[in-house]
């Protein structure tokens, strides 16, 4: 990632803002400049889920023909249901077969690049009491415990105990 600075500040129409989005999950869509399209274009894609260190997202294209491709490396990913960007493409799935590309959302480039936080909305994605000792002193989120808590919130992986009281 790069903060890079402007000679002289565009017009307020003309900028965007990240937006911190808690649960991405849907349709979205990604600007890029595919090789041979220098004017630039849309593709679409679902968010799958965040994966690895640093939590990259997986983005699904709608169609084999709207993987990103690697003139859409650092484009804004536009949400539908909010029409905020949530994130920039990373990177795609190397070799033939690939099907993912990948998203770092907002959370992700605001550890990296606190700065940017000035130009960022919504809440934060995590409570910070969930950030683990060790993390607390970076800001570094505890991934294994936060991913294990919203598992427990979906009902994942732990036994649910339904008590039937006769009326």
């Amino acid at each position: 990632l790069a903060l890079l600075r402007l000679t002289a500040p565009l017009p307020a129409e003309h900028t965007t803002r990240l937006y911190r989005l808690a649960a991405p999950h849907g349709p979205v869509s990604m600007y890029g400049f595919p090789r041979g399209d220098d004017g630039g274009r849309w593709h679409g894609a679902t968010l799958v889920a965040a994966r690895g260190r640093d939590s990259p997202v997986q983005l699904r294209p709608l169609t084999p023909e709207e993987l990103a491709d690697d003139g859409f490396s650092g484009g804004g990913v536009v949400d539908h249901a909010t029409d905020q960007v949530i994130g920039i493409v990373l990177s795609v799935d190397e070799g033939p077969g690939s099907a993912f590309s990948y998203m770092s959302p907002t959370e992700t480039i605001l550890s990296h690049l606190p700065q940017a936080a000035a130009w960022t909305d919504g809440a934060e994605a995590v409570d910070p009491r969930l950030r683990n000792r060790a993390g607390a002193a970076t800001g570094r989120l505890d991934v294994p415990f936060a991913t294990e808590l919203a598992s427990w919130f979906r009902g994942e992986g732990w036994p649910v105990l339904v008590t039937v009281v006769p009326a």
